[in-house]
This record gives C-alpha cells, structure tokens and sequence, in this order.
C-alpha cells in the first residue's frame, strides 16, 4: 500500500476521534462546574434571609 493512501484514511478517523475526545471533555467540565458550583450559590442563597 502507498503511505498517502494510508495516511489520507487514517487522518478522518483522527479528526473525528479528537473531536468526540473534545466534546466529551467540554460536556464533562460543564457538568462538573454546574453540579459543583451552583449547589454552593443555591445554597448561600438559601441562607439569605427574605424581605
């Protein structure tokens, strides 16, 4: 086989498994610091006490 050959069909799998390893890892960060920080802001809030 020709190394081009083999390097144009290896190169969509490598763009798309980084891509999918990216918006994993994006969607994992905002989970994390959703779960993790508003339930320290609802909870200060919720100590605050209503006028």
């Amino acid at each position: 086989m020709d190394a081009s050959l083999v390097q144009n069909s290896w190169l969509p799998v490598a763009v798309t498994t980084g891509l999918i390893l990216m918006v994993l890892a994006f969607i994992a960060v905002v989970v994390w610091a959703f779960s993790g920080r508003q339930k320290k802001s609802f909870e200060r809030a919720a100590a605050l006490p209503l006028e």
